[in-house]
């Protein structure tokens, strides 16, 4: 029989409840140039990860970067200039089941392209359970 004290109890409780919250840790990165150092380690339990508005100076290396998070189950990149070189490190993560992109007409640049190619390579990810793109029309 274990016996604990009531301030044993509450940090046991407090303990639990911080674990949890960091085992099902969502993180959103608004309106910053995102660098490796954002993402590793800070995001290695992190489950859902938001990324919009953002700019980076080596988007490969930001998908790189997500590819290797073990708890990673759902992510948005929303209105980012992140373009086919994100894409190809990011195929490479065995743990994304759901992927939202969404891409602003205004953003798309040389350096912010998705080739039809990159697009048949992040949609045959075989733990991919649900994909959505989405590119709004230009006004």
């Amino acid at each position: 029989m274990l016996f604990l004290s009531a301030h044993q109890l509450v940090y046991h409780r407090l303990s639990y409840w911080i674990e949890v919250m960091i085992a099902n840790s969502s993180v959103v990165f608004s309106g910053k140039p995102l660098a490796v150092g954002d993402i590793l380690p800070t995001c290695e339990q992190s489950t859902v990860i938001t990324i919009q508005h953002c700019t980076s100076g080596d988007w490969s290396a930001i998908g790189n970067a997500l590819s290797t998070l073990p708890q990673l189950h759902a992510l948005s990149v929303l209105n980012c200039s992140a373009g086919d070189s994100f894409y190809e490190q990011l195929v490479r993560s065995r743990t994304v089941t759901h992927l939202h992109i969404c891409i602003m007409p205004s953003l798309i640049s040389e350096d912010c392209v998705i080739t039809s190619d990159t697009l048949v390579k992040v949609t045959a990810m075989r733990q991919l359970e649900a994909v959505t793109i989405t590119c709004p029309n230009r006004e």
